[in-house]
């Protein structure tokens, strides 16, 4: 009987595609509360696609985004609309080596890794992080509309589990 957790074993499958993919410039697409920023911190060769959109705005900008942290779906709103304003996802470049982890666009890369979650995970992560679950919900539905459109290679990776078998410990 494998002791391996959930994260362990999405890590372990990250790890190993980004291995077989070395030469190519993936990214790492996962809606609302699918546990990106939880993987990232395991990962530390990965780039978070908001740490370089925010590392690019003026400072003011980034103290209006910082202001909305944790507060759920507007701030996710709210933050798309400011990147959107300021033309920050074109500016995106992916290196190979360096996937990058995001949830709010489509960027020019030779591989993308989605990152899906069932529903009843989505729920208790989305509750736990104080997000509706009609937003992540209708978040996750919208990425899946744009997946189906994409021209690349496209690996998804379930990611559902129990939320405190995939969260920061308490």
């Amino acid at each position: 009987m494998s002791t391996q957790t959930n994260h362990e074993r999405v890590l372990s499958e990250l790890e190993r595609v980004f291995s077989e993919n070395a030469d190519k410039r993936i990214y790492v697409l996962g809606a609302t509360c699918v546990g990106k920023n939880y993987l990232l911190r395991d990962l530390p060769h990965c780039v978070d696609l908001d740490q370089i959109i925010m590392n690019s705005l003026p400072q003011d900008i980034q103290k209006r985004l910082v202001d909305l942290d944790g507060l759920g779906d507007e701030a996710g709103l709210e933050a798309v609309k400011i990147w959107n304003e300021n033309k920050q996802l074109s500016k995106v470049k992916i290196n190979r080596g360096q996937p990058v982890f995001g949830a709010e666009a489509f960027l020019d890369c030779d591989l993308l890794v989605y990152l899906n979650i069932d529903e009843t995970t989505h729920k208790k992560r989305a509750t736990k992080r104080g997000f509706s679950l009609e937003f992540v919900l209708q978040h996750k539905q919208y990425l899946e509309k744009k997946l189906a459109q994409v021209e690349v290679p496209v690996i998804t990776i379930d990611v559902s589990s129990p939320a405190k078998d995939y969260g920061p410990p308490k």
